[in-house]
């Protein structure tokens, strides 16, 4: 598996834990359920560091793709930033949902 691969295998983690997380905090407001909502807020907390592996894949899969035809390079550029963009959210969240 190379680092592309990896960091597309990584970055759904976090997506789908979030998505996840959202459910079953959801499920936990509507049903009153104290159980069901901390176990939403410990999904926030574990889908926010899974943002981690996903952002430090990042490298390995830029010097896979960044001598293909048709990548350039202000592309790859702007993908980092909305990665440490993604990192800071996903890093609030998990310490917000701790928190709570």
């Amino acid at each position: 598996m190379n680092g592309a691969q990896l960091n597309l295998l990584a970055n759904h983690l976090p997506v789908l834990g979030v998505a996840f997380a959202a459910l079953l905090t959801t499920a936990g407001v509507l049903r009153r359920s104290d159980e069901l909502k901390k176990a939403g807020l410990w999904a926030f907390v574990l889908a926010g560091l899974s943002v981690l592996p996903a952002y430090f894949s990042g490298e390995g899969a830029e010097e896979v793709v960044e001598h293909l035809p048709g990548v350039a390079k202000t592309l790859v550029h702007d993908h980092e930033e909305a990665a440490e963009k993604a990192l800071t959210g996903a890093l609030l969240l998990a310490g917000f949902a701790l928190a709570a």
